[in-house]
């Protein structure tokens, strides 16, 4: 007897490349420390919930004053789990 496998065709490593991917490709503001910071697999199995943290910078403050970085920021990226298609981008505060 065939075991049937509930895991979803696009993995986490692949939702996370997306992910990424689609904030570089639309956030227009300059940033550094792009990073990794949730994975989550909705209730459903249908939706990757991909959490990226990064750091906005001042493009009007020369770096070298050392203040030109502002609080950690962060977006969630919801990524089909079928398809592998973006579906969104939120902004996600703690």
């Amino acid at each position: 007897m065939a075991t049937v496998s509930s895991a979803p065709p696009v993995d986490v490593k692949t939702a996370v490349k997306i992910a990424t991917r689609y904030f570089n490709d639309l956030f227009q503001h300059p940033f550094t420390d792009l990073a990794v910071e949730e994975v989550e697999l909705s209730d459903d199995r249908q939706a990757w919930r991909v959490t990226l943290g990064y750091v906005l910078t001042d493009p009007g403050l020369p770096a070298y004053f050392g203040s030109n970085k502002s609080s950690r920021e962060f977006k969630v990226i919801t990524i089909d789990a079928q398809t592998g298609e973006p579906t969104s981008m939120k902004i996600k505060k703690f």
